[in-house]
């Protein structure tokens, strides 16, 4: 269920420790908890989608609903996505993207965490980002637009067995 950034963001709010939020979906959107309502055009935290959240002290947002199914999937354009990872478990971006690299389609990823800018390119030899993880989000660089993406499982399910998958 989709909700909007100050439901979502609440206690860091309260606590005045958001600064900004920043989504994108082939244009950028913006949230600012001190702004006049009628400037935020980021009006409502879309399921699987990622953002960039800047806050003044490290922090920690826990928002309890539903959790996203395993089979989500979500629609990619050509060029920049910036999409979240939903999986519980972690998974290496050779595997996450299975699809993707092996139709010739994904150019790179990209994320940002405590240890700074990290880098995946398929086949590539200086690569940083070595796994995705729930709870963050992360820039792709695509060739042509993909309808349905969904990540690779790397295992046949059970059909009465569903793995956990974050909400966010």
């Amino acid at each position: 269920e989709n909700m909007p950034p100050d439901t979502i963001f609440t206690d860091i709010i309260n606590d005045d420790n958001l600064v900004f939020i920043t989504g994108y979906d082939s244009i950028s959107y913006y949230f600012d908890p001190l702004s006049l309502p009628f400037l935020n055009t980021l009006t409502s935290i879309q399921t699987g989608s990622g953002y960039w959240v800047k806050v003044n002290n490290q922090d920690e947002v826990i928002h309890i609903g539903d959790p996203i199914p395993s089979d989500f999937n979500i629609n990619l354009r050509s060029g920049w996505n910036l999409i979240g990872y939903w999986l519980h478990g972690s998974m290496h971006p050779e595997d996450a993207f299975n699809q993707l690299i092996n139709d010739g389609n994904l150019i790179y990823v990209t994320a940002f965490g405590d240890e700074g800018a990290m880098f995946f390119e398929p086949g590539g030899i200086l690569n940083t980002l070595g796994i995705l993880e729930n709870g963050y989000g992360y820039w792709l660089k695509i060739i042509e637009d993909v309808e349905n993406f969904q990540y690779h499982l790397l295992f046949e399910l059970h059909p009465l067995w569903k793995p956990y998958a974050s909400w966010l």
